[in-house]
């Protein structure tokens, strides 16, 4: 009976004097080794926020859809209402995504003192950032090769989707942030919805606004996913989750799940 109820106290008790917990960021390096490297190309190869839009652009691209899409969501724009406000939205959604991914950051388990946390928090804020500048040059290099005109006829750079990019790209890193906080799976279901409602809403106000073809926001998505799930997975890593036993005593014995910001 005793064992029980000690048993039954240390599942349920947070353990605070053994810590061993490591930050997300602790682990962040521009070295990563071959393996990380493959860990991350296979995660990011994967990832259906990478192989999902590729398959979906390709069968519009075989059934010759893109045109017909592209103009239906101009002429009815269900979602915004119309042309003008797609177009704001897509910005709007574009600053929420980014905002989102970090906060998210700030929310990840950060270490035991203050100096780490702040460490782990600026590590992992100059890998985003700087991973988001390089998928920008890509994106602008990519557009300017392959010369697609824009459905609204503006100019000939609508190959792929920049906002679809960045949005992309923000929430694949806010994903492996929710994925590396020690809550509920619920929790984590709900946020990386969040998450998805506006990286996914950014990419179809650019259809709606008449800046993209569909196919363009699918790439320029999974472009941006690819690039931050390779790079959290392989530049960052993840190490944040440890589990202690409680106590030396033969007749105590439990685990502990240990968690600091």
């Amino acid at each position: 009976m005793k064992k029980s109820i000690l048993l039954f106290i240390a599942f349920f008790f947070l353990e605070t004097g053994c810590t061993t917990i490591n930050g997300v960021g602790s682990k962040t390096t521009l070295l990563p080794g071959w393996d990380r490297v493959g860990h991350g190309l296979k995660k990011s190869v994967i990832s259906p926020h990478t192989w999902a839009p590729i398959a979906g652009a390709a069968i519009i691209t075989v059934g010759d859809w893109d045109k017909d899409i592209s103009d239906w969501a101009t002429e009815n724009t269900p979602l915004f209402g119309n042309v003008k406000n797609a177009g704001d939205w897509s910005d709007y959604l574009l600053d929420i995504s980014e905002g989102i991914s970090y906060g998210t950051l700030l929310l990840t388990p950060g270490g035991d003192f203050p100096n780490e946390w702040f460490a782990n928090k600026g590590k992992l804020a100059i890998t985003q950032y700087t991973t988001a500048r390089l998928e920008g040059k890509l994106t602008a290099s990519i557009k300017k090769a392959a010369g697609r005109e824009r459905p609204n006829q503006s100019n000939n750079h609508s190959f792929p989707s920049g906002h679809a990019a960045d949005a992309g790209l923000y929430a694949g890193f806010s994903r492996f942030y929710i994925n590396n906080m020690i809550i509920s799976k619920a929790m984590k279901y709900t946020g990386g919805f969040v998450v998805s409602l506006a990286d996914n809403g950014c990419s179809w106000a650019r259809v709606e606004a008449g800046d993209h073809y569909p196919t363009d926001v699918l790439i320029g998505h999974a472009l941006g996913n690819f690039l931050a799930v390779f790079v959290s997975e392989t530049f960052i890593g993840n190490d944040s989750l440890i589990l202690n036993s409680i106590g030396n005593n033969k007749d105590e014995f439990g685990i502990a799940l240990n968690y600091r910001f």
